[in-house]
């Protein structure tokens, strides 16, 4: 620091209270190419406020952001843990740094089709102790056809009407010692469930119609299905401690709000 400037931020506060985090939200960095996919990423990152403090450093955060995504180049759990590493060698006496990405993740699908609403998300916490706490997650929409509708309408009319609804589903996991990438996790829920299609043409419209009333799904059903598949595919790899949470948002197209599921539960 030049000799004479204060150091405003190093100041004692007014109301000596430990601020639990501080720091800069959603970065916006250049797209990243990771494998087959396209990121369009912001990052993030905060840090704990000493009760003697008055406040962080927001250059130092911004400058370290800047310096690790130069350094690495990619947005993974690696990339996380310099910059968590980083913000705490920045700020000498906050105790936990925070750094987490999200990115819209487009990639080709097949010979016609871009998947544009695909999105991931990590953060890592880190405590100068050693401690550390590491989520991975990621989002997709899936289409499903109502069973309710379906039944009834067998049973009332003899034919079997029912409607569509699109549904965000994400999945989140949770550990302190180890999480797969959050591509990885996409990818699988991509492999699990039935996206939208953006190319269709008759037949195809037709095909994709056949194949979402053949298994229709509630919310419900889809938040079980997700929960299940994860636990089977993760059991023993997230170590004692190792969680999965599922959302599942609905699109409701016959009622003017939209339904929400979540679910959880421990992945050893």
């Amino acid at each position: 620091m030049e000799a004479g400037v204060p150091d405003v931020h190093s100041q004692k506060p007014l109301y000596e209270l430990r601020i639990n985090k501080a720091g800069l939200k959603k970065v916006r960095l250049p797209p990243v190419v990771h494998g087959s996919y396209w990121l369009i990423p912001v990052v993030s990152a905060y840090v704990d406020v000493p009760s003697h403090r008055r406040g962080i450093h927001v250059s130092r955060l911004y400058k370290a952001i800047y310096t690790v995504f130069n350094e690495l180049g990619r947005l993974d759990h690696e990339f996380l843990a310099t910059l968590a590493s980083r913000l705490l060698e920045t700020h000498e006496e906050s105790l936990v740094a925070e750094a987490s990405f999200s990115a819209l993740a487009i990639t080709k699908v097949g010979d016609s089709e871009y998947k544009g609403s695909r999105r991931i998300y990590a953060k890592q916490a880190v405590w100068r102790s050693g401690k550390a706490v590491k989520y991975s997650a990621a989002s997709l929409l899936v289409s499903s056809a109502c069973p309710c509708a379906l039944e009834v309408s067998e049973y009332l009319y003899g034919k079997p009407y029912t409607h569509n609804s699109k549904m965000r589903v994400t999945a989140v996991l949770k550990s302190s010692t180890s999480v797969p990438d959050p591509l990885e996790l996409l990818d699988y829920l991509a492999s699990t469930l039935r996206e939208p299609i953006n190319y269709l043409n008759r037949l195809g419209e037709a095909r994709f119609a056949m194949e979402v009333t053949s298994s229709p799904m509630f919310a419900e059903d889809v938040a079980r299905l997700v929960v299940k598949s994860i636990v089977e595919k993760y059991k023993g790899s997230l170590g004692v401690d190792g969680v999965v949470a599922v959302r599942v948002k609905s699109v409701e197209p016959f009622h003017e709000y939209d339904l929400e599921v979540w679910t959880s539960r421990s992945v050893e």
